[in-house]
């Protein structure tokens, strides 16, 4: 089994033609055993696939003519068994912040949808963008920059519209007000802020309206929104870094690591500690 950093690796940032998109391909088997913190957007099109990639904690299932978006920030792991084949695009951190930036896409920072299983026309649509910005990036051209990047968000477009299809049965997160603004907030304070009356107040509604708008929208207490928006970072520095357990408790704003232990073990199963033994060996918890 190969070893490969894959979308992961940081020389493919910038190229000399088009300034902020690179392109490869990649073949199984491989993997990614020690899970790595992405640094640019990468677009993964797989024309054949079999295994599974693990995204900030959750495994999934890889296959034929799939498309996988990886967003600056996540923790990522993956075996891709003998017969995978697929190619990817890596964007400039500045060109993801600008697109996204303009096109709104419809997704909230704590839980990005990242797999598309595609249907024979979108698959053929993206492999198409895919094959065409290669043939771009391998001209010596200056001046097709423009059109590499063009076409690079014509693909982030078409994963756009599969990603608003997706999510059309959850439009409420989308349209309610309170909820996007506690999504923003939750985002932003979730370090420092960890009682529910800081989030009601800061949005001017009461505790109360806010736990059933969490209720109706995200099947959870707004306390557990949380308490999962904690453990989640948790477990991104716990595997994405390699800061000592004392750190991260730290980071997260808890007063000692006994008290983070505590909680990460209610709220998870396992300790810290064992959580990063078990993830190190591949097993899924």
């Amino acid at each position: 089994m190969k070893k490969n950093n894959l979308f992961l690796r940081n020389e493919v940032i910038k190229h000399e033609k088009s300034g902020e998109i690179s392109y490869r391909t990649f073949n199984g088997p491989l993997e990614i055993i020690k899970p790595k913190k992405v640094e640019s957007l990468s677009i993964l099109l797989f024309e054949k696939a079999r295994g599974y990639i693990n995204i900030d904690g959750d495994q999934y299932q890889v296959m034929s003519e799939m498309a996988i978006v990886l967003f600056p920030g996540q923790i990522v792991s993956c075996h891709f068994e003998s017969g995978t084949i697929g190619q990817y695009l890596i964007a400039a951190r500045d060109l993801y912040e600008i697109i996204t930036s303009i096109n709104n896409m419809p997704i909230d920072k704590s839980k990005l949808i990242s797999i598309f299983k595609l249907n024979e026309d979108n698959f053929h649509a993206l492999s198409q963008e895919f094959l065409e910005i290669n043939k771009l990036l391998k001209k010596d051209d200056k001046g097709s920059a423009e059109i590499i990047t063009n076409r690079f968000k014509t693909t982030y477009l078409i994963l756009k519209a599969k990603c608003m299809h997706l999510r059309a049965c959850d439009n409420n997160e989308r349209r309610n007000p309170f909820i996007k603004k506690f999504v923003s907030l939750l985002d932003d304070f979730y370090q420092d802020e960890k009682l529910v009356v800081f989030y009601a107040n800061a949005i001017n509604i009461s505790p109360s309206y806010l736990n059933k708008l969490c209720k109706k929208t995200f099947k959870v207490s707004t306390k557990q929104c949380i308490k999962n928006k904690i453990l989640a970072e948790a477990k991104r520095l716990l595997l994405g870094t390699d800061l000592p357990i004392k750190e991260v408790s730290l980071n997260l704003g808890f007063r000692d690591a006994a008290n983070f232990s505590n909680f990460f073990k209610k709220e998870s199963g396992l300790y810290p500690r064992d959580f990063i033994q078990l993830r190190s060996k591949g097993i899924q918890h």
